[in-house]
């Protein structure tokens, strides 16, 4: 046909270049990782429960196999058609009913960059669909051949004559696996393989404290998620991250964190941030959000969080525990185990006596006895106190119990009886006289750490804790003096109210403890 002419002019037909999609890839892909995680998630969009990727470092290629849907002819006309996808009119994967995380038909720009040559292989309804190419501007070749019933659908791609060099600083199979970890959908039945390797799922950090996520946006739109932060340089976390979909997008360089606080560095965050609702602010290769009043709450509701893990890291010099701010407080737990003490020495010897801590000039040695006030003097500064730090056979809370109550109770019957044992030592003195008296009595309140300068039984409106922290059981034991198989037993009673996994927040644990009337031990 003849090319028309307008006023002397002749039309031009627009082409796209050949290297359109080398340039794009420049510019759309940030790095590797970045693309073999993008190929790897297509393979989820496609309802693959198992992805490998192989990684041939002497022949340089890639591979990429999953067990999905498979394509035939006219699913890798779609595969390979730059800028369209039919992920955008389907949003679901077909049988799975997954919610597919690609749509902007980028896998011609995504092997572009990886390589300059691949290879297609896809199986579907009983037929394989080959295709044996260069990465070219020309009409792909599909070759088309039945296969026996007993194969599998799904896809391999190869990729060749790569643009890296596999296994080095430029391209690190460590840093892949961690990728791969990271980036595509934490699902239960999509597993993705490095060489051979199971690429461990994203989970509960148990050895870092954890800090939760949760804001109401209006409008239904919820961001929530957890951040875990870890205290000591043991292991190496993997940063903050906002996942739209159950996929990543951006990394931690959205919440200023250095800017926060130093201490927040990379390697002691790890969070997982789900915020559905800004999908349509995605940029295209999903290293960031385009500029929405959305998105920026969203990170003003992480960066709140953050700003709490650093007032805990602030409070750390005063409080080990990370429970509360240390205060000068009254010496609560003293006087409670001295008034239950009291309480049993009366009650056992039919007597009405007072017993006073007091320096060792007015109490004695030990204790001393003061029939006209009758009042027992109890000296703290004695080693009948004092060889309880020094015990290495006390290990448990409940050693310690057993310990302490038989130090108030022998130093009051040592005072009571001192007149009959002036000759024997006084260790015998008190193994006896407690064997003799005291031997049928239940312990006191859970009192531990008596000397320390900060006293275990605080007033509970002195404690502080994190309104964003999750703190474990193990923790919340700690606080409140409760083993650890209480906490459990609590939570799965329902008298403690706390997520699955075990943890506990502020209002939660303020509610448990009100009945403690007002204390903590």
């Amino acid at each position: 046909m003849a090319r028309r002419e307008i006023s002397g002019q002749k039309l031009i037909k627009p082409r796209i270049g050949k290297n359109l999609p080398h340039v794009l890839s420049r510019s759309l892909v940030a790095d590797s990782y970045a693309a073999v995680s993008e190929l790897v998630c297509n393979a989820y969009d496609e309802d693959a429960e198992h992805v490998h990727v192989d990684i041939d470092k002497g022949l340089g290629k890639i591979t990429i196999s999953d067990d999905g849907n498979g394509m035939d002819k006219k699913g890798l006309e779609s595969f390979f058609r730059l800028g369209d996808s039919v992920k955008i009119n389907e949003p679901l994967s077909p049988i799975k009913r997954r919610h597919r995380v690609g749509k902007y038909g980028i896998a011609k720009v995504l092997i572009q960059y990886l390589g300059r040559s691949f290879s297609v292989e896809s199986v579907k309804d009983h037929k394989k669909y080959i295709i044996r190419e260069g990465v070219t501007e020309q009409d792909l070749d599909v070759e088309e051949i039945p296969v026996a019933r007993k194969v599998r659908n799904g896809t391999v791609i190869t990729i060749k004559d790569l643009r890296f060099q596999p296994d080095t600083e430029q391209f690190s199979f460590q840093k892949l696996y961690s990728r791969l970890q990271w980036d595509p959908p934490n699902q239960p039945d999509f597993d993705v393989f490095v060489n051979g390797s199971f690429v461990k799922k994203r989970g509960v950090v148990t050895y870092a404290q954890t800090y939760r996520v949760e804001k109401d946006l209006g409008n239904g739109r919820i961001v929530n998620g957890r951040i875990y932060h870890l205290k000591n340089n043991g292991k190496k976390l993997e940063g903050v991250r906002i996942y739209v979909n159950n996929r990543a997008v951006g990394d931690e360089k959205l919440f200023g964190i250095e800017e926060i606080s130093p201490v927040l560095r990379k390697g002691r965050l790890q969070g997982e941030i789900n915020a559905d609702f800004l999908e349509p602010f995605i940029t295209l290769d999903r290293s960031d959000f385009q500029e929405d009043p959305l998105v920026e709450k969203t990170i003003d509701a992480v960066k709140e969080v953050l700003r709490g893990i650093k007032q805990d890291l602030d409070n750390r010099s005063v409080s080990k525990s990370a429970f509360y701010v240390g205060r000068d407080v009254l010496s609560v737990h003293i006087d409670m185990a001295l008034g239950s003490a009291q309480e049993q020495f009366n009650r056992k010897l039919g007597t009405n006596y007072t017993l006073t801590l007091s320096d060792n000039l007015k109490a004695g040695p030990v204790a001393q006895l003061d029939t006209n006030e009758n009042v027992i003097y109890i000296n703290t500064q004695s080693k009948v106190f004092t060889f309880l730090k020094k015990e290495d056979k006390i290990r448990s809370r409940k050693d310690s119990e057993v310990y302490l109550r038989r130090a108030f109770l022998t130093a009051a019957t040592l005072a009571y009886t001192s007149k009959d044992f002036k000759d024997q030592r006084l260790e015998h003195c008190i193994a006896q006289r407690f064997d003799e008296t005291f031997s049928n009595f239940e312990g006191i309140s859970s009192i531990t750490n008596l000397y320390n300068d900060k006293p275990i039984l605080i007033p509970l409106k002195e404690i502080y804790l994190n309104p964003h922290r999750l703190y474990d059981c193990s923790e919340l034991s700690l606080l409140t003096g409760r083993p650890v198989k209480v906490i459990r037993l609590l939570h799965t009673s329902g008298a403690l109210k706390g997520t699955e996994d075990h943890r506990y927040d502020k209002n939660g644990i303020l509610e448990t403890l009100k009945p403690l009337n007002g204390l903590l031990s």
